[in-house]
């Protein structure tokens, strides 16, 4: 018997992790179903070529506007589930989640996966109870870190309900010529280079964050603070700003140059 999955994503942009999820699920002989909100996006083609039976359905709660969840969008999603008919739903996003558990109601018969991509919600008490209220018998969780796991225990969520995955990774092999980019930034040698590759979100103000999800201002701060002390190193930072308008990045850029001039 082959086992159906609809697999819940909010974004086309990112969340490659879940592509290729998807496209070892397809290797392993599970039907796997996908619903995107959008045809177009940056990782589009890959879903594509995941094997997946791709869906575009858009199954999110707005950030602005979480009452907005009107009884027509619930019966869309009611009517696309069963025209999916899974065995098993796995959501990865928090809004998609809510989205999904609002729906479908608290006591429907699917069992439900949500794979939590991180703790932010699990450690402020409104959004916590929120996600948990939602949540129901036939519900589990996969935390990527052991925190996010603890936090769902130390909420009460029975530990045989709550599993640990971390996130793994493609590496395919790179095409860029040893010391491009030393060469490209006129870095020596002899410099040892620090830094990291990620994206940048801004501060969740609604969450009560004065810096970035990613902390890229105290990797800056930590960055300089190691040039003050040692000859010989280099910060380096690769990422943009995900979403919005690129001022997050501008600022910290600008923070960069400040922290530089105060360590040389």
């Amino acid at each position: 018997m082959t086992i159906r999955v609809l697999q819940v994503v909010k974004t086309v942009e990112g969340a490659n992790w879940a592509v290729d999820q998807v496209t070892e699920l397809v290797k392993l002989g599970f039907d796997v179903h996908v619903a995107l909100p959008a045809l177009t996006g940056l990782f589009l083609e890959a879903w594509q070529a995941s094997g997946a039976q791709i869906h575009h359905m858009d199954i999110g709660l707005s950030s602005r506007a979480p009452w907005s969840f009107s009884r027509k969008i619930k019966n869309q999603v009611r009517g696309f589930v069963d025209e999916v008919s899974p065995d098993l739903i796995h959501s990865h996003f928090v809004k998609s989640t809510l989205a999904l558990r609002y729906a479908l109601g608290r006591d429907h018969p699917l069992p439900r996966l949500f794979q939590v991509p991180g703790p932010f919600h699990m450690e402020h008490p409104l959004f916590r109870r929120w996600e948990l209220s939602s949540a129901g018998i036939n519900d589990r969780w996969i935390a990527s870190s052991r925190y996010t796991r603890n936090l769902y225990i130390k909420a009460g969520v029975e530990a045989d309900r709550v599993y640990l995955s971390y996130y793994g990774n493609r590496h395919p092999k790179l095409s860029q010529t040893r010391g491009a980019i030393r060469s490209a930034y006129g870095i020596g040698e002899g410099q040892l280079v620090i830094g990291n590759i990620n994206y940048m979100y801004a501060p969740r103000l609604y969450f009560g964050h004065t810096k970035g999800i990613k902390r890229h201002e105290d990797v800056i701060d930590a960055l300089c603070e190691v040039a003050s002390r040692r000859r010989g190193v280099v910060g380096l930072i690769i990422g943009g700003q995900w979403g919005g308008e690129g001022k997050y990045e501008a600022r910290l850029k600008a923070r960069a140059v400040r922290a530089a001039r105060a360590a040389a």
